[in-house]
């Protein structure tokens, strides 16, 4: 379980308790992780693998966006809450991968949604992609939601 929802789960029984009626089950979903996003297929495509799926029919509370990946050595893509596809880029050096997508609320990440099979890719990286590793974000002054001048701590984190 990660930080994030491990928080989200202790918020959310917190709050159960206080109210103890009829709507603290009802409190206690809306605060909860989305479910996962069904109907995951992925084609390779110029570019990638585009990787298409369902939303979630209930995401608890409003999703605010999706990451798209397939695994550890893979290259995630985070794409917005309206996208319902992306186009994740192939990693030198990998042969099949399974994308998987995860749903994002404000309370955490949906289980992984995976494709149905696997995707051969072997030979179909783009050469002039570069995999990058991030070790450290750091001087957010309190930046944690997005705002149209900057990126959110909550954004990174994913």
């Amino acid at each position: 379980m990660t930080r994030r929802s491990w928080w989200a789960s202790a918020v959310a029984i917190v709050l159960a308790v206080a109210l103890a009626g009829p709507t603290a089950p009802a409190l206690a979903k809306q605060v909860g992780s989305p479910q996962a996003p069904t109907d995951v297929t992925a084609t390779v495509v110029d570019g990638g693998v585009r990787v298409a799926w369902t939303p979630p029919s209930d995401a608890g509370s409003a999703i605010t966006h999706y990451v798209v990946h397939a695994g550890q050595g893979s290259c995630p893509v985070t794409v917005g809450a309206d996208a319902t596809s992306a186009v994740m880029p192939v990693v030198q050096g990998q042969r099949r991968i399974t994308p998987r997508v995860q749903a994002v609320n404000a309370a955490g990440y949906s289980p992984d949604a995976k494709a149905a099979g696997s995707v051969n890719v072997k030979g179909r990286a783009n050469r002039d992609f570069t995999n990058l590793q991030v070790l450290e974000f750091s001087d957010f002054h309190g930046a944690v939601d997005d705002t149209a001048g900057t990126i959110g701590a909550a954004t990174l984190v994913s």
